[in-house]
């Protein structure tokens, strides 16, 4: 039975959803300006599943490299542009902080390989120890928390502060970091088997009645030493083709 799988992997995507902003974009004031930046550590973390026709939902490993490399190759040109230095340092994973149970029928090259794979299905690190990439793991999953109602306040994207996870990735405290998250589960198109997602500051909930669970990306610029974030945008899906938009408020330096 499907559903349990499905529940797993909007999840994450749920989560970022009921997290963000109303506005969608946020920028901390002066925040830039105030915070000395020598250079940004980009991570990528992309998931592109597709429900399958058996138990368990499709990963095609090539796709997921493929759009990895193009939203890194798009976060150094966007940062590059805006007056960054980018760092020798980066990540780039699939399914880094999903549930370990969630299995997946692993395609390459177009081909069914014969064993199932479990989180995290790709990670590809540059000049980063493992302790690094753990840190990174912490990081990326209090990004991912869900927040409650008498935590509003306290994780409200002005009030917000990730030292404490910070402290735990050994880079340059002069650095930032730029996260970049998309995750696009993709419905197979069943009769009689929709799904819709609801989700509020308080909770998140499944519905019936919609076909397609809505892609979601997620970025933030997170400074080093001070653990603040800097910038942060939510939009339906990064446009690799045309980034500007989902970049147009990222402060220059």
């Amino acid at each position: 039975m499907k559903f349990p799988l499905f529940y797993k992997i909007i999840l994450i995507t749920s989560v970022l959803s009921a997290c963000a902003p109303a506005n969608y974009v946020y920028v901390k004031p002066n925040g830039v300006d105030a915070h000395k930046i020598d250079d940004v550590v980009v991570m990528v973390e992309y998931l592109n599943v597709k429900e399958g026709f058996d138990s368990y939902w499709d990963f095609n490993e090539n796709i997921n490299l493929e759009n990895q490399d193009e939203l890194y190759n798009m976060a150094v040109q966007m940062l590059t542009e805006k007056g960054y230095g980018v760092s020798d340092k980066s990540l780039k994973t699939s399914g880094f902080v999903v549930d370990r149970n969630f299995l997946l029928d692993h395609f390459l090259d177009r081909k069914k390989q014969k064993q199932l794979i479990s989180p995290p299905y790709i990670i590809r690190s540059v000049n980063l120890q493992d302790e690094n990439i753990q840190g990174f793991e912490f990081l990326l999953a209090e990004l991912n928390s869900p927040m409650s109602a008498v935590m509003t306040d306290l994780r409200a994207y002005v009030n917000n502060n990730y030292k404490q996870q910070m402290d735990s990735i050994d880079i340059n405290p002069q650095s930032a970091v730029l996260i970049i998250q998309v995750y696009k589960p993709r419905k197979a198109m069943l009769p009689n088997i929709e799904f819709a997602v609801t989700s509020s500051d308080w909770d998140t909930h499944v519905d019936f009645g919609s076909i397609q669970p809505a892609s979601i990306s997620v970025a933030y610029l997170i400074h080093k030493g001070s653990g603040d974030v800097l910038w942060s945008n939510k939009s339906s899906y990064i446009n690799t083709k045309k980034p500007q938009k989902f970049f147009a408020e990222l402060p220059k330096r």
